[in-house]
């Protein structure tokens, strides 16, 4: 009786051990913009104010940083609404050269094994209009541009020393959308800047959204070597069903998909021919559409295929071509 209580001590003592070991091996993340001032914006920042406007898109891209990097298993993200209490009791500000010594008292104040700083280095978005005369009317062409680039400094709280300092730059030149209009009918001034008065461009807020996310993509790549985490095993999304006459796939947001993204809808197929050595059929991969992803979510995306039809199980390659 002793020796078998002894046993199940010491298989208790592996069960939290393995637990506590596996638990202290998450890396304690904290990520904040440079200058976490208060921005009470309700959606709508003056252009005019480039402090405020800057601010702004750096909050934005924390927000996506974190929702990529929550997804690496070797990674804890620290309660963003924590974080800000701290950064406000301390009145904390990043000086232009990211100091180290600056985020070690911060982040041993959060408990954080690593504290991330973001950044908005430069930040321009504009919209202008190309025009063309047909027979009966004008096309108009609404184009935005999006030049965003961001930093992300990561700086060991243990080591006192920044460990990492990605950039990563977003420059697009996109056609918006195009209108037609009379020849007699006097053209409508493009947007100057992402927000202009109190209207908002939707269309060029979608292309700044893309940007962000992009950026904050390219950021946590960069990241996730250094801060010592296994990524997430990527796996190839695919084909769960047709709804409403579009494919869906089980990949979203979560894993980058996004809109306007082009997949080849592939499946492995039987050839009709066995191999002559074993005797087992040949099985080759067949291309069944192409498909342009037209709406994302967070665990799905949906798109249209052209060729034939897709069923549930089939692979979605990324890169396709239309």
């Amino acid at each position: 009786m002793r020796h078998r209580l002894v046993r199940l001590s010491f298989v208790v003592f592996l069960c939290l051990h393995s637990s506590l070991t596996v638990a202290q091996a998450k890396k304690r993340i904290a990520i904040s913009i440079a200058d976490p001032i208060q921005i009470q914006n309700n959606g709508y920042v003056n252009p005019n104010d480039q402090v405020a406007l800057k601010a702004d898109i750096e909050v934005k891209v924390v927000d996506a940083l974190v929702s990529r990097l929550s997804a690496n298993q070797g990674l804890l993200l620290l309660d963003r609404q924590k974080i800000q209490e701290v950064l406000q009791e301390q009145n904390n500000k990043v000086d232009e050269r990211f100091d180290a010594s600056s985020g070690v008292k911060l982040g041993k104040l959060l408990g954080a094994d690593v504290l991330i700083f973001v950044r908005v280095e430069s930040y321009a978005v504009t919209s202008s209009q190309q025009s063309s005369n047909k027979f009966a009317y004008i096309e108009l062409d609404t184009v935005g541009d999006i030049n965003l680039t961001v930093t992300a400094r990561a700086i060991g709280v243990e080591t006192e020393s920044v460990i990492s300092a990605p950039t990563s730059t977003i420059t697009k030149h996109e056609i918006l959308r195009k209108t037609k209009q009379m020849a007699s009918t006097p053209i409508t001034p493009a947007y100057n800047n992402a927000n202009r008065g109190n209207q908002v461009d939707p269309d060029l807020m979608k292309l700044r959204d893309t940007s962000i996310d992009e950026a904050a993509q390219d950021l946590a790549a960069k990241l996730t070597g250094t801060l010592g985490a296994t990524p997430v095993p990527v796996t190839v999304p695919k084909v769960v069903g047709i709804d409403s006459g579009k494919v869906m796939l089980n990949r979203g947001t979560t894993a980058g998909v996004k809109v306007g993204d082009l997949f080849q809808i592939t499946r492995m197929a039987d050839s009709g021919f066995k191999d002559p050595d074993t005797n087992q059929p040949i099985i080759r991969k067949k291309v069944i559409c192409a498909l342009t992803i037209t709406d994302v979510e967070d665990s799905i995306a949906l798109g249209t295929c052209t060729g034939d039809v897709p069923v549930a199980g089939d692979l979605a390659v990324a890169g396709a071509s239309k």
